[in-house]
């Protein structure tokens, strides 16, 4: 894709200094993984390594171009073509992969990478650009990496402030979250657009096929914009933008069915008629249901928590396979199987189920996604566990598996989740690492690269990982902060300066059509810590692993 805009960017930039890819002759190495010899911060540091690789490389061959193209070691940004959705509903013109990233500078620590990251951003990017985005791509990568990055940039806690930083990253926040605006209050459903213009506001398509796209979001992107645009809004001391994503949420509600309990995919946003009707944990719902919970947390409210235990509990019982620890696709209305895959998106379910206080459950789910892993060294896009064979064979170096590996670490502090990270880190690096970065598997059986690093993969796989391999990292200190993990891996802050910044009751009183849903439930308890003598048995029944080894061929 072109520039959009940058003229004359280049002569501005500032890049980060180039790091050697140090220990060379200490890269830990495979065969010690599962023996006495495994060694924890050997692998954060070679963590460390893999991403300064990365990370260089996207600065020296691409910024400022929003990704970069691992196999030919340039630069992507969004194409001129509008129907190149793939490409388009992500890339805005706007260094993507540097905006996306800079928390993760500041939690492996380099002061001087993340500053240089930060001035970049301040001095180079403008979202007035000529491009459509994905509000919920926008929000949860742009705006996630902004606010997370201000954040970190103005509290004590990372020995990351710098004195003349006058919070431009706030500033630039707020003016992407106006460009976001236009999404919402358009539709009579009152569900938001998918996609605006970040100059004019909502895209006048130039097709019939777009346009018909145009009117298709999902539940995933209506219910996973709260968090991004709630903090934006209670750092600023402006409800409107936790206030449209608030109103978004409840018009999702409207079309939840009265029997089920359950969401469908995707919807048209003019008629709120459910366009695809599968229910389930995986791509198009997955970070709904995070995002119920965690804002529940982040903005102490009891109202978001029953939601979100109405909805959980209700799609649980209703996708797991009798007595099998798989989750598939049902009809949201009559509940048979209709679609009998497990995507790689579903694997962010353990780690939810983790917050949620079920780390057996958990345990459980993790294994299923594991076994995959180790036949194709690699989550594929989606996986059919009936003809046991993935339907779309891609590997995008998705974090969802890393991501879950980590908060059942930190949950059962086993070290059995530690060398898994290992094996996910050192497979990930044999398979797709290029002379200049790291590339999507196309094919997850023949191992062939496609041309493209996604952001998340330096913004979420890599920083989960590190922090998987550091025990000893301020996150995990005692006594400390709290923060929590949007769904790209960005820090917002669990503070009270956030939650009662404004009356949020006053502003969004709940809806009467949703305020009585399931009063009557209690929050759990703690979760119960598992004996470490449990740890060491086969979390699953004999059946289940059985079942497990055929499905996968193992």
């Amino acid at each position: 894709g072109g520039r959009g805009g940058r003229g004359g960017r280049e002569k501005r930039r500032r890049s980060s200094p180039r790091t050697q890819y140090k220990n060379r002759s200490r890269r830990p190495k495979r065969t010690t993984i599962w023996t006495s010899k495994f060694n924890a911060t050997h692998f954060r540091e070679h963590t460390r390594d893999l991403f300064t690789f990365a990370f260089d490389n996207y600065m020296h061959q691409a910024y400022p171009h929003d990704e970069l193209q691992p196999l030919d070691c340039r630069g992507r940004s969004a194409d001129p073509n509008e129907e190149n959705i793939n490409i388009n509903d992500v890339l805005g013109n706007v260094s993507m992969t540097l905006i996306d990233t800079l928390d993760t500078l500041a939690i492996m620590g380099n002061y001087s990478a993340f500053w240089n990251g930060v001035t970049n951003v301040i001095d180079n990017t403008s979202f007035d650009q000529d491009t459509n985005v994905q509000v919920f791509e926008a929000t949860i990568r742009l705006l996630g990496g902004l606010i997370s990055a201000h954040v970190i940039a103005t509290s004590p806690v990372f020995n990351m402030t710098n004195s003349h930083y006058d919070n431009e990253l706030l500033t630039l926040s707020k003016d992407l979250a106006n460009r976001l605006l236009p999404a919402f209050g358009a539709t009579a459903t009152g569900l938001p657009h998918p996609r605006v213009h970040l100059k004019h506001g909502l895209p006048s398509w130039q097709t019939n096929a777009i346009r018909l796209q145009s009117r298709e979001t999902n539940t995933a992107a209506v219910g996973t914009l709260l968090l991004e645009l709630g903090t934006v809004g209670r750092l600023t001391g402006d409800p409107v933008y936790e206030g449209v994503a608030r109103r978004a949420l409840h018009a999702l509600f409207q079309c939840q069915s009265n029997s089920t309990r359950l969401f469908g995919n995707t919807i048209d946003i003019h008629t709120g008629k459910w366009k695809n009707e599968n229910a389930g944990f995986g791509a198009g719902v997955d970070s709904f249901f995070e995002y119920l919970f965690k804002a529940s947390i982040l903005f102490d409210d009891e109202e978001l928590l029953v939601l979100f235990n109405d909805v959980f509990n209700a799609t649980k019982l209703s996708c797991q396979l009798p007595n099998l620890p798989l989750y598939g696709q049902v009809n949201m209305n009559t509940l048979h199987l209709s679609a009998p895959w497990i995507d790689s998106l579903q694997a962010f379910l353990p780690g939810l189920k983790v917050l949620y206080g079920d780390v057996s459950g958990a345990i459980v789910d993790h294994e299923v996604y594991l076994a995959i892993w180790r036949k194709y060294k690699a989550l594929p896009e989606r996986f059919n566990f009936l003809s046991k064979f993935p339907e779309i064979a891609t590997y995008p170096l998705r974090p969802e598996f890393a991501e879950s590996t980590y908060y059942l670490y930190r949950a059962t502090k086993s070290r059995y989740y530690q060398r898994v990270g290992a094996e996910i880190l050192l497979d990930i690096e044999k398979y797709s690492k290029t002379k200049c970065g790291f590339a999507t598997l196309k094919y997850v059986r023949t191992r062939k690269l496609e041309d493209r690093m996604e952001s998340f993969f330096l913004s979420e796989t890599l920083k989960y990982l590190y922090l998987l391999f550091d025990d000893n990292h301020i996150l995990h200190t005692k006594g400390r902060d709290r923060f929590l993990f949007t769904t790209e891996a960005h820090l917002l802050p669990v503070t009270k300066g956030v939650r009662f910044a404004y009356n949020a009751s006053h502003w969004w009183p709940t809806p009467a059509s949703i305020s009585g849903i399931h009063k009557e439930w209690k929050r759990p308890s703690v979760c119960k810590k598992i004996p470490w003598e449990l740890l060491m048995l086969d979390p699953l029944t004999a059946t289940q692993r059985q079942f497990l080894k055929s499905m996968v061929g193992g």
